[in-house]
Parts: structure tokens; sequence; C-alpha cells
């Protein structure tokens, strides 16, 4: 069981080299493209991890040889490794999570704009009439000042 667990920590170090080597020798990757491939690639090898747990244990109850187990390892968790990446397009998925995230950013940094131009308009409404600006942000109606 911790043969696995070392299998998948081990798969996902490797996966965040690979993809900080890649966003390095690739202009064109952002951050957007590193988090989409290792969230894909973290899916994976979790996947691939609780699979290969499910049918080592299935396997132990049948195998009583430590080196048979062993070896059942090893051999399910290539397998499981094997034909995940064969039928699961990663980079597909990478490309959209990236995307994603680059359409939160774009969209969090145009929010953004959009209040601090609303916090311009209500500091220049406070700083010409405090009193109005008072009344406008609680609701009071307000007649203007009162001349006696």
């Amino acid at each position: 069981m911790s043969t696995i667990k070392a299998g998948g920590v081990v798969t996902i170090l490797i996966s965040a080299a690979f993809h900080a080597f890649e966003q390095l020798m690739d202009d064109k990757k952002t951050w957007h493209h590193f988090v989409g491939g290792m969230a894909v690639d973290i899916l994976i090898a979790a996947g691939s991890a609780a699979v290969s747990l499910i049918l080592v244990t299935a396997a132990a109850a049948l195998t009583t040889a430590v080196v048979g187990g062993l070896a059942v390892i090893v051999i399910v968790g290539t397998v499981i490794g094997f034909f995940s990446s064969m039928f699961i397009d990663t980079k597909y998925w990478s490309k959209r999570i990236a995307e994603a995230l680059i359409d939160m950013e774009k969209n969090m940094l145009t929010n953004t704009s959009h209040i601090n131009n609303q916090l311009q308009e209500a500091n220049r409404q406070y700083h010409d009439d405090p009193i109005l600006f008072i009344h406008r942000l609680f609701g009071i109606p307000y007649r203007g000042p009162i001349l006696r």
C-alpha cells in the first residue's frame, strides 16, 4: 500500500518538474497552463492509485507470496497508468483548465476595475457634498441645506 502511495507522490513530483520545465521552455505557457496540467495529472495519479489499491487488495486476497504481491502492485500500476494515459486526453483537459483560469482572471480584473471606478465615484461624491453622500448612503431623503 505504501508502494502505491510512493508511486503517486513520485508521479506528481515528476509531473511538476515536467510542467515547470515546459513553462520555462515555451514563452506562451503561463501559470494557468502549469496549474491546469498539474490538476489533470494529479487527478489521473489519484484515480490510478485508487484503482490500483482496489485491484491490489483483491489480488492480495488471492496471492499469498510476498514477491507475487509486489509483482502484482507493479504490474497493475503500470497497466493502469498506461491505459489512463491512452484513454484520457491530458492535453485537452490541461488546455481547458488553463483557458478557464485565464477567463476567471480576466473577469476578476474587469470586476476589480469596475469596483475601483465605483469607489472613485463615491469618493468624489463624498468630497463634493458629504451630507448628501451620507443621506444617499443610508437612503434618507435630503432637501439640501436649509436656509434660515
